[in-house]
Parts: structure tokens; C-alpha cells; sequence
């Protein structure tokens, strides 16, 4: 079976006058903040941070991690729930001997509370914070973009136990190298 390719293309500068334009000068790309190794921990360590430091003076747990004790009222927990590759964009892309791909990680923050309108105004700071954080997430992380996907109230997980908690869902656009 024949494998047919499709052609490169060419750059083909457009007319200036009677002359070609000069060719776009190449960008050097930033150099990237995700850890190769631990993208997703680099991701829910950054969104850990940017909550501390949102949550300064407020006595609240924030964790990267459900305790095997189980839940410790007041906190705030943040979970890995699931990632992957980004479909759009051609996959793995290359500078040189850099190889990079768009990483979607998932991740659910849980707010544990002793009563709902803590539990609330918990959860509003957190959508609050994240979203002031955007840019920075940008520039400094290489989170590219944050979704809020979900957000809900969450049942009690015994009869009449006197525990709020509230469920949020982000997706954050990342990328992963080799360098």
C-alpha cells in the first residue's frame, strides 16, 4: 500500500510594493514551568497556592489530598480526577529538540464546613480567587486556560451528620515538555 503525504507548506511572503516582505522573524517560546515528570502534581500544587494565599487568615485546612482518616472540618481538598492529551492542535508539537503536548488535568475541589453559608462563602472565594488568578496562572504557571466545568451541593454521607460540602470542577490547559 502506497502512503501518500501531504506537501510541506511553504512560507511565501507577500508583495510590498514591487518586493517580498521579510520573513516573520521566529518567537522563542517561554521556557515552561510544568515538570515533565509531575504535571499533574505541578498543576494541583500551583492551585494550592493560589487558595492558601487567598484563604490567608481564615482557619481552614487546605490539602492536596483526601486524608485515610477521612474528612477534617473545616478544609479544603483538592483532587486529581482525571486528564487528558488535547485533541486539537496537531498533538505533539516541536522547537528544536523540544517536544511539547497540551495536557487537560481535571480537578475537583471539595469545601468541608461545619455549617452551609461558610461552606458557600468558601466556595465563591475559591471561584473569586481562581478567576483573579488567571493571568498569573498564565505568565508565571503555563496554565493556559481554567473552566470551571461543575459545581455542586453534596449530600451528607451519614444521616444527620452536621458536615457542608460543596463540590467544584475545573479542567486547566497545561503543557508538558521534555526540556
Amino acid at each position: 500500500m502506497d502512503v501518500i503525504s501531504k506537501p510541506k507548506r511553504r512560507y511565501i511572503p507577500p508583495l510590498v510594493g514591487d518586493k517580498l516582505a521579510e520573513a516573520p522573524k521566529l518567537v522563542k517560546l517561554p521556557p515552561m514551568k510544568v515538570a515533565y515528570n509531575t504535571p499533574i502534581n505541578t498543576v494541583r500544587d500551583t492551585i494550592k497556592t493560589i487558595l492558601t494565599a487567598k484563604f490567608t487568615g481564615i482557619s481552614v485546612t487546605i490539602s492536596s489530598y483526601m486524608s485515610v482518616d477521612g474528612v477534617k472540618s473545616p478544609c479544603i481538598i483538592i483532587q486529581h480526577i482525571g486528564s487528558r492529551e488535547q485533541p486539537w492542535g496537531g498533538g505533539e508539537w516541536q522547537t528544536g529538540t523540544v517536544k511539547a503536548i497540551f495536557l487537560i488535568v481535571r480537578l475537583q475541589i471539595d469545601v468541608w464546613a461545619n455549617d452551609e453559608n461558610t461552606r458557600d462563602s468558601w466556595s465563591d472565594k475559591i471561584i473569586e480567587g481562581l478567576w483573579e488568578a488567571k493571568a498569573t496562572l498564565k505568565s508565571t504557571y503555563h496554565i493556559y486556560d481554567i473552566r470551571m466545568i461543575e459545581t455542586r451541593d453534596m449530600n451528607p454521607t451519614e444521616p444527620y451528620a452536621k458536615i457542608y460540602r460543596k463540590s467544584l470542577r475545573y479542567e486547566l490547559v497545561t503543557e508538558m515538555t521534555n526540556a
